[in-house]
């Protein structure tokens, strides 16, 4: 699969005074990117929603993987961040039931973890190993929505096609 970005890996973005946007306010569609973070730690909890709001994403947050199930219909998100590890469900089996139950949506799961060795599950689109930076996981972000871009484009050029 190849993946366009609007700009060169190693490009310098320059921001002046009357430039600096967020991430969220330059989005391709215009709209601004609903993130759906699910952790256990309150602390992280806080500290990535305001990191991510910070750069203008849409971000919901939820304590574990019932909430993550639970939460998930009541909005069209496009990136869904979980933790691994947490009470009640973990993010793994939450991811699987996300993506088995809602195969007519197109959306990214990934999946935080401290185990460096965690194997790809195949309900997870990419998994970030923590702790992981502020420019790690944004460019992931950043990443995997546009992989949601090319798949909804492709599957508006194929419905006009059938």
């Amino acid at each position: 699969m190849i993946l366009h970005l609007p700009f060169k890996i190693g490009d310098q973005i320059e921001a002046t005074d009357t430039q600096s946007q967020n991430v969220g306010e330059v989005m391709p569609s215009g709209k601004r990117l609903k993130i759906l973070f699910c952790e256990d730690s309150r602390m992280l909890r806080t500290t990535f929603k305001k990191l991510l709001q910070r750069e203008g994403f849409d971000v919901t947050v939820c304590e574990h993987g019932e909430d993550l199930v639970t939460v998930f219909p009541t909005e069209d998100w496009q990136i869904v961040i979980t933790d691994k590890q947490m009470p009640k469900m973990n993010g793994e089996i939450a991811a699987q039931i996300l993506k088995e139950t809602h195969k007519d949506r197109n959306f990214r799961i990934i999946l935080l973890t401290a185990d460096a060795n965690c194997p790809q599950s195949p309900f997870v689109d990419r998994v970030l190993v923590k702790p992981t930076s502020s420019q790690h996981l944004k460019f992931a972000i950043l990443e995997e929505y546009f992989l949601v871009v090319q798949s909804e484009d492709l599957q508006q050029k194929y419905a006009v096609l059938t």
